[in-house]
């Protein structure tokens, strides 16, 4: 008998088809504005593929230094790339980061379901916050 593979974090964990995969995304622009996130196995913009969905599982924020502190950030889903606008999944404020030389990195859990023939788009007003995320990409 076969084991099946289980996959996730926290309390969000399937039982894989061969289909299903995990994998990150990460922000590869560090200016303020809305940019794609693009994939750890491609290295290009990741498009939910169709008949497929995206769950973030997780999101890990840097912020480098007191330009980080006190700025809104949002998660998007949108059919282009690096575009203002979508539709908005999460929104958050950072907390104050103490000093020129700080860092803070923190990772929030999170179940948020992207749909196919979207992109995942990040936006922040600050160069100073960095973000990548764990994502699973399954069945629809």
């Amino acid at each position: 008998m076969t084991e099946p593979v289980i996959m996730g974090m926290h309390q969000c964990k399937w039982v894989t088809g061969t289909t299903t995969k995990m994998f990150n995304l990460w922000r590869i622009d560090d200016a303020s504005g809305y940019k794609v996130m693009s994939s750890s196995e491609t290295g290009s913009n990741y498009l939910v593929p169709v008949g497929k969905k995206a769950i973030v599982l997780s999101c890990t924020i840097t912020l480098s230094g007191t330009g980080a502190t006190y700025q809104g950030i949002a998660l998007y889903e949108h059919t282009v790339a690096s575009t203002a606008g979508g539709t908005a999944l999460w929104k958050y404020y950072t907390p104050l980061v103490s000093g020129a030389g700080a860092n803070v990195v923190f990772t929030i859990p999170m179940y948020i379901e992207i749909s196919a023939g979207n992109y995942i788009n990040f936006q922040h007003d600050s160069s100073y916050i960095r973000e990548s995320m764990l994502v699973l990409e399954c069945d629809a």
